[in-house]
């Protein structure tokens, strides 16, 4: 009889653990004992950032990830550490801070394991990495979007592990962390005129971008140019033919968060030059001779 409450009572207690609204997402390591009730805490969002258009990531708001335990009874386990770790992919690392509370207890509330989570995650030798992995997924996002929710770039998972001594381990494990990345985008780009005129069968260059304000430097240009003219970078350069032609202007400008294109039909009128008359030449006036009358 003794035996069978025993095994009745170890059943309970591993019924009573529960989990955060991340529970379904929780994978238990097989060996983990789960003794008496442990709720762990895992925020939707990890943390929030913004990226400017320049590059520059600042912080928003971090979160916590918090463990509470209960086991009662002359017979309960301590839990003599709490640990929280992220696994992260090649050359990354990062961690909660702390990354380990010591409770030593048998009970204790979140308030004792709490763990900070907040930009940036891993030590300042990785910080360029994150921010590049950021500045990456505001280029990556959809177009007409400038928030975005994504798994961390450079973290595969999170762990979660109680020890109890002797007695064995706890350790839970959840997929990669969601951000919050406000993306700032690109300066607009704008024509200031649409009309180009050019000198024909004269070697010549126009530069497109004195067609355009703003955007981020350097502008790339794509237009099919006049006859007998060529597109280097932004400058036209060649002899055009003389005439009048119609070609689509793109110009696009790159930042650290995405591009901004503008396009617009730009006329290009090629004239001769124009070769002056001589003036006309005035006669002098003609003398009459004088009459000589017979004398």
């Amino acid at each position: 009889m003794a035996s069978i409450a025993l095994r009745g009572a170890a059943l309970v207690l591993a019924a009573l653990f529960v989990s955060s609204t991340a529970d379904a997402q929780a994978v238990w390591d097989p060996s983990s004992k789960r003794y008496g009730k442990t709720v762990v805490s895992v925020p939707s969002v990890y943390y929030a950032v913004s990226v400017a258009a320049d590059g520059k990531v600042t912080a928003l708001s971090g979160s916590k990830i918090t463990v509470a335990h209960e086991e009662s009874g002359a017979g309960c386990r301590k839990v003599s550490s709490v640990s929280a770790s992220f696994t992260t992919t090649a050359g990354f690392s990062a961690s909660p801070k702390p990354d380990v509370a010591y409770p030593n207890a048998c009970t204790f509330p979140a308030s004792s394991a709490s763990f900070n989570v907040a930009f940036p995650l891993g030590p300042i030798a990785s910080v360029p990495a994150e921010m590049n992995a950021l500045r990456a997924a505001c280029r990556n996002r959809a177009a007409g979007t400038a928030k975005v929710l994504v798994p961390h770039p450079l973290v595969t998972g999170l762990q979660v592990s109680l020890s109890y001594g002797s007695a064995g381990e706890d350790r839970v494990r959840y997929p990669a962390p969601t951000l919050s990345i406000m993306c700032e985008p690109c300066a607009a780009i704008s024509f200031v005129t649409k009309d180009v005129s050019l000198q024909a069968d004269k070697v010549q260059s126009f530069d497109l971008a004195t067609l355009v304000t703003g955007g981020v430097a350097p502008l790339t240009f794509k237009t099919t140019p006049p006859p007998g003219m060529q597109l280097q970078g932004s400058v036209l350069t060649g002899r055009p033919t003389a005439g009048s032609y119609v070609r689509r202007v793109e110009v696009t400008g790159t930042c650290a968060t995405g591009a901004a294109v503008a396009s617009e039909d730009v006329t290009f009128v090629a004239k001769g030059m124009l070769v002056p008359t001589a003036p006309p030449t005035v006669k002098p006036p003609t003398v009459p001779k004088p009459i000589v009358l017979p004398g």
